[in-house]
């Protein structure tokens, strides 16, 4: 019966409804027994999905046959290795959300958990996901500051690099050296860049705010927000390195990629904030 209940609640989550893309798991990953595969293994049998081939580094254009060097959405994620979190819905089940995700894809949430049947209410939401206040308030007046410090400084880069590409003009070592501190990991006893720490403060904020002690199955709400914290944190490390390598153009790239994956991330969290809990967060434009 237990297992039913699970098998029942993850099949409302259906990749295709989120938007995602189904991904076959690497070979090499299969032969291992782990928490991870038992859960994948549930999602295979729920999803019945078929799988698509992994997408190379580069995309490449349907119509004139040229490569896509800025394609990050569709790179090698080489097993979440350099992911900041490893456990995210890719490294789960395979599947792989859109760079720009869709709130209209999200789902209403499960209909059943190991104790029986949901409920539904007004002001509570579904029974199953419900996150107390008590829970969600203490982690969002720890966490919001410091992630809307690091999106305001996250646009202010945007906006240094997008005038010098207009400007076309060369850019100094000490103008790269700046740009740097914005991200800045923190090495050499030096603290990181709001941009940077924010990303460890999204995942402790998307954990308090979708993790509900009512829901025995995986939270997938909270895999897709860690999926996007990966890929903002991918793009930091791709504009320090193509600051570099005073790579303005690939760095701008890089920058737009993480600005969608900042507002996927918004997109998913600002759904469980209430004014009780404080504002939501803002889009970047």
């Amino acid at each position: 019966m237990r297992v039913k209940s699970i098998i029942s609640t993850t099949v409302i989550f259906v990749p295709v409804a989120l938007g995602l893309t189904p991904q076959p798991t690497n070979p090499e990953r299969s032969m291992q027994c782990s928490r991870r595969d038992s859960i994948n293994s549930i999602l295979r049998v729920a999803f019945a999905v078929p799988l698509t081939p992994l997408i190379s580094p580069y995309i490449v254009n349907a119509q004139d046959g040229a490569v896509d060097k800025f394609a990050y959405e569709s790179r090698n994620r080489n097993k979440n290795k350099d992911a900041l979190v490893r456990d995210d819905i890719w490294y789960f089940s395979g599947s792989l959300p859109p760079r720009k995700f869709d709130p209209s894809n999200l789902p209403p949430g499960p209909k059943w958990n190991a104790w029986g049947m949901c409920t539904s209410d007004s002001s509570t939401g579904n029974s199953c996901t419900y996150v107390s206040l008590k829970q969600k308030i203490p982690a969002y007046s720890k966490n919001a500051f410091t992630i809307s410090l690091g999106t305001r400084e996250y646009i202010e880069l945007g906006e240094r690099l997008k005038s010098i590409i207009a400007s076309s003009i060369t850019v100094s070592p000490k103008e790269i050296s700046e740009l740097l501190q914005y991200v800045n990991p923190g090495k050499d006893k030096s603290f990181p860049s709001p941009a940077i720490d924010s990303q460890l403060k999204m995942v402790l904020l998307s954990t308090s705010l979708l993790t509900s002690p009512n829901y025995t199955g995986p939270p997938f709400e909270l895999l897709i927000a860690r999926f996007y914290i990966n890929e903002l944190n991918f793009a930091t490390k791709e504009i320090a390195d193509a600051l570099n390598k005073m790579d303005i153009e690939r760095a701008y790239r890089a920058w737009e990629f993480g600005r969608d994956s900042w507002n996927s991330y918004f997109i998913i969290i600002n759904k469980a904030i209430v004014p009780k809990v404080g504002d939501k967060f803002d889009l970047i434009a």
